[in-house]
């Protein structure tokens, strides 16, 4: 029989000078998961917008420079054909305004529209003439898309080099997503991580009555349960607050794009628990089994599951399904698909977890733990969205028949 492993790290890496504040494992795990998970997340939004590289009303950030450009380099084949096929009467606009004028909005969605039904429709030999322009973005990023896809977006980038100045192009876009969304996430994910620990493990009117022990997450005690429900309500936020930039988004897309940075995010946190010695196991003789030297919630030193790690296993496993099913079935162009089966599989993995863990709550139930009882309405959730985006998607795809 091999000999159990001894677990009794330093929780703490070094302390700052001056100001003698201790840097925690878990803390630098857990601001690791963020930070490689916002690089993640980019990537994620910048697939997700190759498939939608239409232009929004906030995409063109000067429009009278943009008008002028456009008279400048209207002999330009590409730009020409589209101004040949444009009405007649937006092209004469367009020809007229007077630069000193501010554009107003009808002609600013005239405008779009244009722009997007020329990319959406535009004849395919013109693709010939600038496919070698745009092919060094699309190479490795195009596996799953259309050639009518692809057509858009070789349009979209043309238009990106005509007008450098005057349009947000693709990259700084996903760049402002991305950056915005993640200081929601952050925030959301610190503030209700710990009040969800306190409401559903701790006895409340303790904190009701030391509030100022609420703030010390230092110390422990974030629920990653609280966390989500948080994050959930912060994104619900977020579009209300960039309805005009992102006026197609919902809860259930934003899930979808971050989904996979917050698995890779929660295998690093489950790791820092793991340097932590919290959120033991139940004791073992499983070979797997590891004495935990000082566990943070006490208990002997005996050999105990490594149920972070195991947890840590198990969300890497979600990251690889979810990533292989965006990666080798476009999955991101199905709303739901993703956030489905993150749901189902973080919290329906969760749930087996949970039998193996020590109990963390003081509201104890002989049956199932507080972990589980938090997790069926998560794993439910995911079956609910699959079942009824699927169902959402047949029937919408039986009235395109039908009409035609």
């Amino acid at each position: 029989m091999l000999a159990a492993i001894y677990w009794n790290p330093s929780r703490e890496i070094f302390t700052i000078p001056f100001i003698d504040r201790p840097i925690a494992w878990y803390g630098v795990f857990f601001a690791l998961g963020f930070l490689i998970g916002y690089f993640i997340l980019l990537h994620v939004f910048r697939g997700y917008l190759l498939s939608k590289p239409f232009f929004l009303k906030g995409d063109i950030k000067d429009f009278a420079r943009f008008l002028m450009t456009l008279r400048n380099k209207q002999n330009h084949p590409f730009l020409k054909e589209y101004l040949d096929r444009i009405p007649v009467s937006l092209k004469e606009q367009i020809q007229s305004w007077d630069l000193r004028i501010e554009v107003d909005e009808s002609f600013k969605n005239s405008l779009i529209n244009s722009l997007n039904e020329y990319m959406r429709d535009a004849p395919s030999n013109i693709k010939a003439k600038i496919q070698h322009e745009s092919l060094p973005f699309l190479k490795n990023q195009s596996r799953n898309l259309s050639e009518g896809e692809k057509r858009s977006i070789s349009f979209r980038l043309l238009f990106e080099k005509f007008f450098p100045e005057s349009l947000v192009d693709l990259n700084q876009r996903a760049k402002n997503f991305t950056e915005k969304l993640t200081v929601y996430t952050i925030i959301a994910t610190i503030i209700g991580s710990r009040l969800g620990h306190i409401l559903f493990y701790e006895d409340v009117w303790h904190y009701l009555t030391h509030p100022i022990q609420i703030l010390k997450t230092w110390e422990g005690g974030l629920a990653s349960h609280g966390g989500a429900i948080a994050i959930a309500v912060a994104f619900v936020i977020f579009i209300r607050k960039q309805k005009k930039n992102w006026p197609n988004l919902s809860v259930l897309r934003l899930i979808d794009l971050v989904a996979i940075p917050t698995c890779f995010a929660a295998v690093l946190i489950r790791v820092g628990n793991f340097f932590n010695q919290e959120i033991i196991g139940h004791p073992t003789s499983f070979f797997l089994g590891i004495i935990f030297g000082d566990p943070m919630e006490g208990g002997a030193a005996v050999m105990r599951h490594p149920a972070q790690l195991y947890e840590a296993a198990l969300y890497l496993v979600t990251l690889v399904v979810l990533s292989l099913l965006v990666r080798n079935q476009n999955a991101l162009k199905f709303k739901g698909r993703v956030s489905g089966y993150f749901f189902l599989l973080i919290f329906g993995l969760r749930f087996f977890v949970e039998y193996i863990k020590e109990e963390q709550s003081v509201h104890a139930l002989s049956f199932l733990n507080m972990g589980q009882l938090l997790s069926i309405p998560g794993a439910l959730l995911g079956v609910f969205i699959l079942v009824y985006m699927n169902a959402k998607r047949k029937k919408r795809s039986k009235l395109v028949e039908s009409s035609s």
